[in-house]
């Protein structure tokens, strides 16, 4: 039997919770063979496809708000850059500069802007900064630099913010920078913690994230935009990364660090009914993205 089939088998069982959403689930597949290439599925376990199959990596992927392109970071011949792949004729265009290392990337909602984190390899700080352009790959801006990694950029719907990651000597923590007044606001405030991965709701009213402590309950948690109201939705015992929120706001599939070293995906219910683990236990999944 083959490799597809035995994880098409797999994804069909495991995502019967995921049945009534729409979209496509994007998701990164790291095998044992160091292989990183990007694969779909539908969130009812149907249509499993491998998108990407190149010489390289590619991570991190994201897509149109009609679905027919995907951006995705891709590492060919030790040059590191955006590409945009027009899904229905296979049509791949490199989009952004080249830099020395990328992050992260993501998609503004209304599909006009994309943001990424980013290493120049022009510049002398050697830290990761977030840049924004265009989604064609022009107009691009250095529009937060710290002296210290800025990562896991998002924009809120109105375009106005981006939440983000950032280490500013308190350990990874989440911030709210203000596009308009320049302005930087640190959202999570618990000292011998760490914030990370955060994910915006569709509506841009909520904020997802990771949080690790030893000292409390980690797993995913959920906050408003302003920091206020932070409550766990999801516990988990090791790592949490990249959390994506279905269209329709009520779920969320997040990529979670198992006892084998290896990432799952788990889909979770945000109000915190229900948890599942949908993957094969065969290779990491890594940077889930939920697609309209």
């Amino acid at each position: 039997m083959s490799k597809i089939i035995i994880i098409f088998m797999i994804f069909m069982i495991a995502a019967a919770n995921l049945s009534a959403q729409e979209g496509y689930i994007y998701f990164n597949r790291y095998d044992q063979n160091r292989n990183m290439e990007i694969w779909r599925i539908r969130p009812d376990g149907s249509s499993l496809e491998q998108i990407t199959n190149q010489p390289g990596i590619e991570c991190s992927p994201c897509t149109s708000p009609d679905g027919t392109i995907l951006y995705y970071i891709a590492d060919y011949n030790k040059e590191t850059a955006v590409y945009s792949h027009v899904l229905a004729t296979g049509a791949v265009t490199r989009i952004s500069p080249v830099y020395q290392e990328i992050y992260d990337l993501s998609i503004s909602r209304d599909g006009g802007k994309i943001l990424l984190s980013g290493l120049d390899p022009k510049l002398p700080d050697n830290d990761f900064d977030i840049y924004l352009m265009n989604s064609d790959g022009s107009g691009v801006t250095r529009l937060i630099a710290n002296p210290g990694p800025d990562t896991f950029p998002r924009l809120t719907p109105d375009g106005n913010s981006v939440v983000f990651q950032s280490e500013r000597g308190a350990g990874y923590q989440i911030y709210l920078y203000s596009i308009q007044t320049g302005k930087t606001t640190r959202l999570t405030s618990k000292s011998q913690c760490m914030a990370f991965s955060p994910c915006l709701t569709p509506d841009g009213k909520k904020i997802l994230y990771g949080l690790y402590d030893r000292s409390a309950t980690s797993g995913l948690y959920q906050m408003d935009l302003s920091g206020a109201n932070s409550k766990l939705i999801y516990k988990y015992p090791a790592g949490e990364l990249c959390p994506t929120v279905s269209p329709d706001g009520r779920q969320a599939v997040v990529s979670i660090l198992n006892e084998t070293h290896r990432n799952q995906l788990f889909a979770v219910n945000l109000d915190g009914s229900s948890s599942r683990c949908f993957t094969a236990q065969d290779a990491s999944y890594i940077f889930p993205y939920w697609s309209n």
